[in-house]
This record gives C-alpha cells, structure tokens and sequence, in this order.
C-alpha cells in the first residue's frame, strides 16, 4: 500500500478518535503553527484537543507528519543533526517544537487518558533517542523528566541487544555518538526499523501471553492456580478438582499453553513484563493517566476488564506506529536536501535517492506486520476460548461414548441378530 494511503488512514483513526468541535484555525497566515500547537496544549503540560475548542487541533498533528522539514537546520543537514532536532522536539516537555501531545476528549472538560497520543510516552522514541550515548556514557537527550528506563530490561546495552552497530572496514562503528562522527554513513532505515521491530515484537508477545491468561512469567503461579483462574473466568468451573476429573486432556492442553507463553515472556528483548505489572487497579477512568503509568495500563490494565485488546492499548500501538512514521518522515526529508543539493553528480544523488527508497520499503513492511499481528492477535483473542470449549465438549463425548455408549451398543447389536429376518438374503 502507498505511503500516502498509510498516513491518510493514520491521521483517519485520529480524526474519527476525536469528539472535538473540529473548526478552522482562528488565526491569520502569519501565526506559527507549531506556536499555535504548543499554545494549545498549554506548552505540553495537556493535551491538545478538548470540547469546544475554537481550532483544529488535529491539524497539529497533521503538520508534524507533513512538514517534518521544519526539524532540519538550513545550514547543517546532517543525520546527527537530525536525530538530535527530533529527539528534542519529542522528548521536551515544554518545547516550542512538533511534539505530538493529542488526546480525546470526554464529557464535560476531561481528557480522555484511554485515548491520548503523547511522543513523550513512546516507547519508540526513548528506545531511538536513547541508544546514542557520549563519551562519558550519558545520553545526550534523555533527562529525568523524560526518563522511561524503569520499564526496559537493556540499561546501557540496546545497541548492543539488538546489534544495531555498523560496522566498516575498519571494523569502526558508524553509528557510534562521539564528536566527529555526524551519522551520515550510519543506515537509519535499519537502525530505526529494527529499534521499531523490537518494540513491536515484546508488546505482542506481552499481549499473546494475555490470552492464555499468562501476565508474568515472574512467580508463576501453580498450575492448580493457573488452570482454576483459566476456567473459572471462562466456563465458570471454579473447582480445580472438577476441572482435573471431568476434562484431564483439555486442561493438559491450558497448561502446555501457559508454560510455553511463560518461556516467551522470558525472552523478551526490549521491555521488562515484570516491571509493567499492575498490583493495584491504577487504570481508573480519568484522563491524567500519563508517563509510566500509562505504558502500564495500555500493556496490563485490560486484565481488570477481561479483555486483551482494549482502546489504551491500540492507542498505545498507533502512537508507537505514529512516532516511527515521523522520524521516517523527517529522515526522508533531509535525504530528499541532500538529492536536491547533489546537483549534477549522479553517484550521490542515486545514493540518497535509494536510502530514500529502501527507508519506505522498510515501513511499508513493518506497517503491514503490525496489521497483520493486530488482525491475529484479534482472532485468537475470540477463538481460542471457543477452541478450548470443543477440547472439553470433545472430551465430554468420549467419555460418554466410552463409558456409557458401549454397553449400550453391545446390546444392541445382539438383539439386532436375534431380530434379524433369515429369509433376507445378507
């Protein structure tokens, strides 16, 4: 599918999401945007979008997808230069930038925390913004307060977990922060699509676990525990005894289920599921549910309602999704300069032309994975319960056949040759 088909459809589940009063921008032509964005949210300490605002607020995130060129420096487009303007205007909390901070609105003049789009909660750009570190290992755009460390399980070492080093024949790293290093030979497409495919990775295996009733592989429970939680919500079974009596196959199955899903929870290269757990029902039904906390109620709070996909944690997916697209959009753009400026030398300008090229591929690519892995994980969200009820009602079968039919049967086939007419021929 297009790029441009992609964004629309993005920008789409963002307008429908909104119950704003969506009007005209009430300014003249000479009124900066992103000063308008930003007064919106009351320089980001709110979300930009409430009922009876008289502006469009989805417009502010409508510019940062189109107009990611305002993040380049007129004299220094180089991708260290890039990385750092788009790392700033995402993280900052209070920034006269392009950050995305959009939410929907309830009733009355709260927010609606289910539904709030924050660059600063994105998993993605801390995860980018993070894995370049200084000389003296400090990260140079992560500060306390955008500080989302508590929920990893890499510290220090991401480049290293997710081998996102490049190497040239030097055996020297082109992707390393030091001063004389500006990144310009340092694949970004790559560099950020296997950042971006990490993160998508843990979150649904988080969310798959979800499904076989599998939240923490950290104190995993007994399978006494395990099997009479799994049924009991359900099938409304409550006694382990019965279960393990009346359904031995089927509850073998749960259990070979829950123990695999326990091993992939083990696994996970980016996120620390242990550190996501909710003890306490934090997810109340108010809109400043923010930082932290929100990563955690999009990942765990649907097991307070008995459900795997619920609306924090798509909103959570396509503001992940949102955030790629954007450093995609803004990478491209200083790629795009830098073909303008190639001028007549061919060599350079195919050279960026196909960075551009393999940059959108590589998006197309994982946006179609993350529809694909939504539209499965939905599947067996509402078919694998009913898998298990005809595990059981096979099984109630058998027994009935084995136990109860076959007696019966043997009779019957004996007074069927009593009764049979010997003049007809067999």
């Amino acid at each position: 599918m297009p790029k441009k088909i992609y964004i629309t459809l993005l920008i789409s589940l963002i307008w429908f999401l909104s119950c704003c009063e969506i009007k005209a921008w009430n300014c003249d032509e000479e009124v900066n945007v992103g000063d308008m964005c930003s007064s919106l949210s009351n320089w980001y300490t709110e979300p930009y979008c409430s009922k009876g605002m008289e502006t469009d607020a989805t417009q502010c995130i409508r510019m940062t997808l189109s107009d990611g060129k305002t993040l380049l420096s007129k004299n220094d487009t180089s991708a260290r230069t890039v990385i750092q303007n788009y790392c700033k205007a995402m993280l900052s909390q209070r920034q006269n930038e392009w950050r995305v901070y959009f939410a929907d609105a309830n009733t009355g003049d709260t927010r609606d925390w289910e539904r709030t789009f924050d660059s600063r909660q994105s998993i993605f750009v801390y995860t980018l913004c993070s894995s370049f570190k200084g000389g003296d290992w400090k990260l140079p755009f992560v500060t306390k307060e955008s500080d989302l460390s508590n929920i990893f399980t890499w510290g220090w070492n991401i480049a290293k977990i997710l081998k996102l080093q490049q190497r040239n024949e030097e055996w020297v790293d082109k992707c390393s922060w030091d001063e004389k290093n500006q990144l310009n030979e340092c694949d970004m497409s790559i560099y950020a699509t296997e950042i971006f495919s990490a993160i998508m990775s843990d979150m649904f295996k988080i969310k798959y676990a979800q499904v076989f009733s599998v939240d923490s592989s950290k104190n995993f429970p007994k399978t006494q525990d395990r099997i009479t939680a799994f049924f009991s919500w359900y099938f409304f079974i409550t006694k382990y005894e019965e279960i393990k009596s009346l359904y031995p196959q089927t509850m073998s199955v749960v259990n070979s289920n829950q123990k695999y899903y326990k091993k992939v929870l083990d696994k996970l290269k980016i996120l620390d599921n242990n550190k996501l757990e909710i003890k306490d029902n934090i997810c109340v039904e108010w809109w400043n549910v923010t930082w932290q906390n929100f990563i955690k109620c999009a990942m765990h709070g649907s097991q307070w309602r008995g459900l795997t996909l619920d609306p924090p944690f798509i909103t959570m997916l396509y503001n992940e999704l949102l955030n790629y697209q954007i450093f995609e959009k803004t990478y491209q753009n200083r790629l795009s300069t830098k073909v303008s400026w190639a001028g007549g030398n061919e060599t350079e300008r195919i050279k960026y032309e196909s960075r551009i090229w393999e940059f959108q591929s590589y998006v197309n690519k994982q946006i179609d994975a993350v529809y694909k892995t939504l539209h499965d994980l939905e599947e067996l969200n509402m078919t694998y319960p009913l898998h298990i009820w005809l595990l059981m009602y096979q099984e109630k079968i058998k027994k009935f056949r084995d136990k109860k039919l076959s007696p019966v049967v043997t009779l019957f086939y004996s007074l069927s040759e009593k009764l049979q007419n010997v003049q007809l021929p067999n």
